[in-house]
C-alpha cells in the first residue's frame, strides 16, 4: 500500500514538472480562443452581420444584362433567327420605408448576436473558473491528506511506545494502526481527483483530456463586493438583458417595416435592347425607363393581421426581457448571499482548524502521561482531519463564489474586473 501511494504522489509531482503552468487569466484566454462554443457563437454573428448587408443591397438598383436566342417559322415563310441583347435595371425609391425600418431591424439583430457571443464566453469562464479552483482545491486537499497521514503516523509512534512499555493494551496499537491506514487510503482517493480535476481543466479550456495543465496559487485574496453594485453593474452589463433589449428594439422596426406596406411603393426600370433578326438584316435598338407607384387598395387584410402578427410579438419580447431581469436580480441575489456564506465559513473553518491543531497538541501530551486513552487521540486526530478539509474546501469556495459573483454582474470572470 506504501508503495501505491508513493507511486502516486511520483506521478502528480513528475508530472507537474512537465507541465505547462497556467494563471487563471491565461486558462480563460485559451479556453475562450479553443471552446467550440465560442466559436459557432462566433460563426452566428457573422451571419448576422451578413443579413445586414443584404438588406443594405436592397438600397441599391438591380443591373442585368440579358441575351436571348430565338428560332422560329411562320408557313409559309422560312425559318427566323432572333438575337436580342442589352442591360436592364429595376430599383425601388420608395417603399413606405419598410427596407428602412428593416435594414435597422437586422443592425439590431446583430447586436444581439455580438451579444450572444459575450454570454456564451461567461459561461465558457465560468466553467474554466470552476475547473481551476476543483484543481487547485484537489491538489489542497492531497496536501491535507498527506498531513492528516504524517498525523497518523506520529500518534502511532506515541502508542507504539507506551505498548513497548506495557502501559497500553495492542488493541491500542492496533486502533492506531487501523488510522494510519485510513489515512493512506484518502491519500489514494484524493491523488485520483487531483488527476481527475486536471483532465476536467483541460476540457473546459478546449484542449485534450491529457494535456498536462497545472494552475498557479491563488495567493491574493479576493475584494468584497456590495449588493447594490452588484445589482446595477448586472442591469448595465449583463449580456442576456442587452440583447432582450437589442431584440425588443429590432421587434419595434419590424412593426415599423409592416406599417410602411400601408404607403405606396415607387419603383423605376428601365431596358436597353439590341435586335439582329434573319428576317430583317438590319439592327434595330429599342430603349425604355418607366416609373411605376403602386398603392395597396386591398391585400385581403393582410398587413392587417401581420400588423397585429407582429405587435404581439413586440409585447412578448418586453415581457421576456422583464422576465431575463428579474431572473438576473436573483442569480446576483444568490451568488452576493453564497458569497458572504463562504466567506463566514472560511473564517469559522480557519477558527476551527488552530483550535483543532491545539487539541491534537494537547493531546498528544496528555497521551503521553496517561492522562488520555487511544480513543481520545485518535478522535482527536479525526477532529482535526476534518477541520484541515473544510479549511481548504472553505477557502476555496470563497475564490468560486467570488467569481461566481463577477460573472453575474457580467464580467468575464477571470478576465474581467
Amino acid at each position: 500500500m506504501r508503495r501505491v501511494v508513493s507511486i502516486i504522489l511520483v506521478l502528480l509531482f513528475s508530472s507537474g514538472a512537465m507541465a505547462r503552468t497556467y494563471t487563471l487569466r491565461e486558462a480563460v484566454l485559451v479556453a475562450l480562443k479553443e471552446n467550440p462554443q465560442v466559436r459557432s457563437y462566433v460563426s452566428q454573428r457573422r451571419s448576422a452581420q451578413a443579413q445586414v448587408r443584404v438588406v443594405l443591397s436592397q438600397f441599391f438598383p438591380s443591373v442585368y444584362l440579358g441575351l436571348t436566342y430565338q428560332r422560329y417559322r411562320t408557313e409559309p415563310l422560312r425559318p427566323v433567327t432572333d438575337y436580342t441583347f442589352g442591360p436592364s435595371f429595376t430599383w425601388n425609391i420608395f417603399s413606405g420605408f419598410s427596407t428602412l425600418n428593416r435594414l435597422l431591424e437586422e443592425e439590431r439583430l446583430s447586436q444581439a448576436a455580438d451579444l450572444q457571443v459575450r454570454k456564451v464566453s461567461l459561461a465558457v469562464a465560468m466553467k474554466v473558473v470552476d475547473a481551476y479552483v476543483d484543481y487547485l482545491k484537489a491538489r489542497a486537499l492531497l496536501e491535507a491528506a498527506e498531513a492528516d497521514l504524517r498525523d497518523a503516523r506520529a500518534n502511532l509512534r506515541l502508542v507504539k511506545k507506551r505498548w513497548e512499555v506495557g502501559l497500553s493494551p495492542k488493541a491500542d496499537l492496533y486502533n492506531a494502526q487501523a488510522k494510519v491506514e485510513d489515512a493512506r487510503f484518502n491519500v489514494v482517493s484524493r491523488g485520483s481527483q487531483v488527476m481527475k480535476a486536471r483532465g476536467a481543466l483541460a476540457v473546459a479550456m478546449g484542449l485534450s483530456v491529457v494535456k498536462e495543465v497545472v494552475p498557479r496559487e491563488m495567493k491574493k485574496a479576493p475584494p468584497e463586493i456590495s449588493i447594490e453594485e452588484a445589482l446595477k453593474t448586472a442591469m448595465e452589463k449583463r449580456p442576456e438583458i442587452l440583447a432582450a433589449s437589442k431584440e425588443v428594439e429590432a421587434q419595434k422596426r419590424e412593426v415599423a417595416a409592416v406599417k410602411g406596406e400601408f404607403l405606396p411603393s415607387v419603383d423605376i426600370s428601365g431596358k436597353y435592347v439590341r435586335h439582329d433578326e434573319s428576317l430583317f438584316p438590319d439592327d434595330r435598338e429599342e430603349w425604355n425607363i418607366m416609373v411605376q407607384v403602386s398603392f395597396p387598395i386591398f391585400t385581403g387584410l393582410s398587413t392587417h393581421w401581420k400588423l397585429r402578427r407582429e405587435r404581439a410579438l413586440l409585447h412578448r419580447k418586453e415581457w421576456d426581457r422583464r422576465d431575463t431581469e428579474l431572473a438576473i436580480q436573483k442569480e446576483v441575489w444568490f451568488a452576493y448571499q453564497d458569497s458572504l456564506k463562504a466567506r463566514g465559513e472560511f473564517r469559522a473553518a480557519k477558527r476551527l482548524f488552530e483550535s483543532a491543531q491545539e487539541d491534537m497538541r494537547v493531546m498528544r501530551g496528555k497521551y503521553t502521561h496517561g492522562l488520555a486513552s487511544v480513543v481520545d487521540l485518535t478522535t482527536s486526530q479525526s477532529r482535526l482531519a476534518d477541520a484541515r478539509a473544510k479549511f481548504v474546501s472553505s477557502k476555496f469556495e470563497v475564490y468560486r463564489t467570488y467569481y461566481a459573483l463577477v460573472k453575474g454582474m457580467g464580467y468575464i470572470p477571470g478576465l474581467e474586473r
